[in-house]
């Protein structure tokens, strides 16, 4: 400290000492003007402005005072102090708390934050830790703070009190084990389940190094159990919880409830032959001395195995007894529910959940409105969803309790909007989603950034990626996010970049990903190939195949099927590719599922109209129609008429293709579809040229496709309309001039075969 400062900090002192507190409070302002970067004149004005009531003015000063000299005990006492002033309780006792942990031999600061304990907890265990003789131990004292704030749900502020005393150093060890176990438990009210994990190993560590009863090794192996789950890491979970039960601790029902959870961590893992293994030991185990309780949570996750196997019969047949009109099990009803959709039973699904709606419950009845919402979105119901939808944000808005549901509805009602081209609304109720729930916000942030390239607007999606990737929780999500914005930066010619992105994701490849995980990685490899490198892409799907595979993701199996069959059919490698789009068929029949299995059908429909095998065509067509009969697909649905009808004029079957082709021409119109209803004109042109000996239909028609050029994709059936209309006008000079001149500019932009 120079002279000049030494006198300046000297005379206010004595004013301040003298209680003269404005000439002290000029002097320091006035210091403060040559030296605004001095800590300790900051946290001196903080205490003379608390004297003089200017207590807001103190806080400020004081938090510059910590921002300037982070290390000294002295600034947190004033914070600490200033917040008292300012009857913030809480500030003042976490103010308190990092002074103590940086100058824990400063007996003034813990005598301010014994105060401040005593104001903030009614019931502090002053008494426990005097007779552990540890009132006095600054270290103590903040691990027990720590496991206070836990207890209040405060979970953030929880972990830094925690956090600080491990880095004092805890004298007792029994007391370090303790502060580990909460540390653990804090960390996972954060979600931060990898850093729960090491807390919990750590004090399993110690706990047997003290030798502690078996009971409270058991409840430790517990936690890391479910820390270990959630990051993924099953076999150790699996081991835990097998440890726990070879310990001979448990009582039958006990073991039972175990064994329940290491079912559940191999139906995780994919095993899910295992998992229905165990889950039928435990029903023979369950006699007339088990509860109950634990007799029906064993039929039910059996129920929740066989739907996880797709066996979805077997699991309604366990189920649904199980599940009583004013059944309050939202994962019994949501089961049951994922059952009959996989099933396609839609109807018996809507109707379950109706059921379940006049529950008098609230919640259950909240739960299974948004279920049912879900159902009516499944089968293009968007006018009833959207009424379920808004009656759910009408109930749950701005309602503590009821948060989880109004997030869903701001889920629901995008995804609705999202189903009627309202991308602008969808966007607005995703960002609506993401500023109220943590739980699946990554997934909300990935549909924004999709959206926003469905819609002008200056908003950049790689922005919303981003938020996406700080908000991921764990590897699985991160790899989803890379995934997105990899993607994004192939659909935005940006390759370089890309490939860094690839390979980041190329880091995640290890042989504790999820095979799921492995899948995606794979895709997007092949995805970068160029279409130049047939071989080389193929062999990567595959490979993502394969994964898909083994881990039973069947969706994603029909997914990449459909892919490779795409890929080799563009490349008239029509064989191989039949060979995939029939396993895709195939493994959509096996679940059951419409949509996939029309999907599946018009692949083939088109292949087949590729090599003129126009009767399977027409086959693949109609089983196509069939499938889409509740659907609101109308865009497939055209498709598949105009497919059907142009495969019936080729073999002849005109009065099919009429057939066809009038229901084409009324659900274009209907649906205004004006791309469709080019074609379908077209090809009622060329069968009215053979099937119907009316020149005036004819013209009709043709003079409807000439009003649908703009929308018309196919240059030679523009030209094949101009010529028939000439050839009909041939007597009026003036108009076969005008279609003369419309044709030459279509004829210079044909292929040379075309022309021919």
């Amino acid at each position: 400290m120079d002279t000049n400062l030494e006198t300046i900090v000297h005379e206010a002192g004595r004013a301040y000492s003298e209680g003269r507190y404005e000439d002290s409070r000029i002097l320091y302002e006035n210091a403060l003007e040559n030296y605004p970067n001095n800590g300790i004149l900051h946290a001196n004005l903080s205490a003379i402005m608390i004297k003089i009531g200017f207590n807001d003015r103190a806080i400020e000063h004081s938090k510059r005072a910590v921002e300037l000299c982070p290390k000294w005990g002295k600034a947190y006492y004033r914070l600490g102090d200033a917040f008292r002033a300012s009857s913030n309780i809480y500030c003042s006792l976490m103010a308190f708390c990092h002074g103590v942990r940086i100058d824990p031999a400063n007996s003034q600061m813990f005598r301010c934050l014994s105060e401040m304990i005593s104001r903030n907890f009614e019931s502090f265990p002053w008494q426990q830790l005097e007779i552990l003789k540890l009132k006095n131990d600054p270290s103590a004292v903040l691990s027990t703070v720590g496991e206070c704030l836990l207890a209040q749900g405060k979970a953030e502020d929880a972990v830094k009190t925690l956090e600080w005393s491990l880095e004092m150093n805890l004298s007792s060890k029994k007391l370090r084990e303790s502060v580990l176990g909460a540390l653990g438990s804090a960390y996972c009210g954060l979600f931060k389940f990898q850093n729960a994990l090491e807390c919990y190993e750590k004090q399993l560590e110690l706990a047997t190094e003290l030798g502690s009863n078996h009971e409270s090794i058991n409840m430790i192996r517990e936690n890391l159990a479910f820390a270990a789950e959630e990051c993924r890491k099953y076999e150790l979970a699996a081991l835990q919880r097998t440890i726990v039960i070879d310990s001979g601790k448990l009582n039958r029902e006990e073991m039972i409830l175990e064994k329940i959870k290491i079912a559940g961590i191999y139906s995780k893992m994919g095993q899910i032959a295992d998992s229905i293994i165990i889950l039928k030991d435990c029903s023979v185990t369950c006699n007339s001395n088990i509860s109950k309780e634990t007799r029906e949570l064993v039929c039910k996750r059996l129920g929740f195995a066989y739907a996880d196997q797709n066996l979805f019969d077997k699991a309604i047949e366990i189920l649904v007894p199980l599940c009583e009109k004013g059944s309050n099990d939202l994962e019994l009803i949501e089961k049951i529910n994922n059952c009959y959709i996989g099933l396609d039973r839609l109807k018996k699904s809507i109707e379950f959940l109706r059921d379940m709606t006049q529950n008098t419950n609230q919640i259950t009845m909240l739960h299974s409105s948004c279920l049912l919402c879900q159902s009516h979105i499944f089968v293009s119901n968007l006018t009833v969803a959207l009424k379920i939808a808004k009656r759910v944000l009408q109930i749950s808005r701005n309602r503590v309790e009821y948060k989880v549901y109004e997030a869903n509805s701001y889920r629901l009602l995008a995804i609705i909007y999202d189903n009627q081209k309202d991308f602008s609304s969808a966007i607005i109720l995703w960002k609506k989603f993401v500023e109220i729930s943590m739980d699946g916000s990554v997934k909300a942030l990935l549909e924004i950034s999709r959206l926003l390239g469905k819609c002008s607007t200056n908003e950049n999606a790689l922005n919303y990626i981003n938020k996406a990737i700080e908000r991921s929780r764990n590897s699985n999500e991160m790899i989803i996010c890379l995934s997105a914005k990899y993607r994004y930066y192939l659909a935005n010619s940006k390759k370089s970049e890309a490939l860094g992105i690839l390979e980041k994701l190329k880091t995640y490849m290890n042989d504790d990903l999820d095979s799921k995980f492995r899948s995606l990685i794979f895709e997007d490899v092949a995805l970068f190939k160029d279409i130049d490198h047939e071989h080389d892409t193929i062999i990567a799907l595959e490979q993502s195949l394969t994964e898909a595979q083994d881990s039973s993701d069947v969706y994603r199996e029909v997914e990449i099927l459909e892919r490779i069959g795409v890929i080799l059919s563009e490349n008239k490698n029509y064989e191989k590719a039949e060979k995939y789009y029939c396993q895709q068929l195939e493994v959509a029949r096996e679940l059951r599922n419409a949509k996939l299995m029309a999907d599946a059908h018009a692949n083939i429909c088109r292949l087949k109209m590729k090599t003129k095998s126009f009767g399977e065509a027409a086959d693949h067509a109609k089983c196509t129609l069939t499938l889409l009969k509740i659907s609101s697909n109308h865009s497939l649905k055209l498709e598949m008429l105009i497919n059907l009808a142009s495969a019936d004029y080729e073999r002849k079957n005109y009065e099919a293709a009429l057939n066809a082709i009038e229901k084409a021409l009324s659900l274009a119109d209907e649906c205004d579809s004006n791309e469709y209803l080019a074609k379908a004109c077209r090809l009622t042109a060329d069968l009215f040229k053979v099937a119907q000996d009316d020149e005036e239909m004819l013209l009709d028609i043709l003079e409807r496709h000439l009003g649908l050029f703009e929308y018309e994709n196919s240059n030679v059936d523009k030209c094949r309309t101009i010529i028939d209309v000439i050839k009909l006008n041939i007597r009026f000079i003036p108009k076969v001039i005008h279609f003369i001149q419309l044709i030459i500019p279509i004829v210079e932009k044909l292929e040379v075969e075309e022309k021919v």
